[in-house]
């Protein structure tokens, strides 16, 4: 595998801790709640929870935040897929075990 040229960017690892900690969460949580239980600066979640908001990966309920419908769509977009290749596979076993 060639050398990669590219470096990791610390604020995508903090935006993908936030949509992981609301994932975890049974409530909707405050800006400040997730900034005190990942050591991340109130601004900065405000940040991404502010660009999440626009893409719906995050909706905001009173003043707290729970995942959004973006992330069910995803995550739906890809049972389905797994599924449909299922499906196929099947498909194709049976032909071949005829």
């Amino acid at each position: 595998m060639a050398k990669s040229t590219y470096k990791r960017c610390e604020s995508d690892r903090k935006f993908t801790e936030i949509i992981e900690f609301l994932h975890q969460q049974i409530k909707p949580v405050t800006a400040n709640e997730i900034a005190v239980a990942l050591e991340i600066p109130s601004g900065t979640v405000m940040t991404k929870i502010a660009w999440a908001i626009d893409c719906r990966w995050i909706r905001q309920t009173g003043d707290g935040f729970e995942p959004g419908p973006a992330i069910a769509a995803m995550h739906a977009g890809y049972v389905h897929g797994l599924k449909s290749r299922i499906n196929g596979l099947q498909s194709e076993l049976t032909t071949v075990e005829v």
